[in-house]
């Protein structure tokens, strides 16, 4: 439904779909596992977003459509992050054996999915392979790249349910925030993209933001160490 969105709406608002997923699943985890989240973290998902936003969102245009596609995508990845941390320890799973038996039903859904939405799929998958069996079409390596990029989004899926899984949901998003703004600091630095200076001092808040939820995450985990060796020492 983010693909959906995407195509439906300008890419601003695309940005700005994925980032609303962030308060979305915190409300979400209060809502249903009634676990909520301090003031002080709630500032720094805050700066991380707007920041995020600055870098992002320049232009947004919506259609009636494409804004019931950003809802629909917004809900479902937040309810997939948070069942992707209760889900295992409810079922008595591990991330990969979760991962093994809902991967088949999402292979699929997306099957289904792109009959619906694209014109004549197996038509051009096949007519792909046909120019890359070509000898006289060349560089046509297409779907050797599609089947490395299959690969490589299935080795992703796995390592965000680990992380997931050992962090949370919340930490999940940031990480993902943190990619986005690595890979336009790499744009800049190595491809030489145009930044503006709304762009820059959204990336520099971006960093910071991370850096500012990370220290309250370190801080609440030794917290939670001491907590538990203290009990220890108790009951010895």
């Amino acid at each position: 439904f983010f693909n959906l969105s995407l195509k439906l709406n300008s890419v601003g608002t695309y940005q700005l779909s994925k980032l609303l997923v962030t308060p979305v699943t915190a409300a979400m985890q209060y809502v249903f596992f009634r676990k909520s989240v301090g003031l002080d973290t709630q500032a720094a998902l805050g700066v991380i977003c707007v920041c995020v936003a600055f870098v992002t969102t320049a232009d947004v245009t919506v259609t009636m459509t494409g804004v019931g596609c950003s809802c629909v995508a917004i809900l479902a990845s937040a309810t997939h992050s948070l069942w992707s941390k209760s889900k295992p320890t409810e079922l008595g799973l591990t991330t990969y054996q979760l991962n093994f038996h809902m991967f088949p039903w999402t292979a699929m859904c997306f099957i289904a999915a792109s009959m619906l939405v694209e014109r004549d799929p197996v038509g051009q998958m096949l007519g792909l392979l046909q120019a890359d069996l070509d000898p006289e079409v060349a560089g046509s390596s297409r779907v050797a790249f599609m089947v490395l990029t299959c690969l490589m989004a299935a080795s992703l899926n796995i390592s965000s349910s680990q992380l997931i899984f050992y962090t949370s949901p919340l930490t999940y998003h940031v990480v993902g925030h943190f990619k986005l703004i690595l890979i336009l600091i790499f744009g800049v630095l190595f491809l030489n993209s145009p930044v503006s200076a709304r762009s820059a001092l959204g990336m520099v808040g971006a960093v910071f933001g991370v850096m500012w939820y990370t220290s309250i995450k370190y801080r609440e985990q030794q917290a939670a160490a001491k907590v538990v060796q203290s009990d220890k020492r108790q009951g010895a």
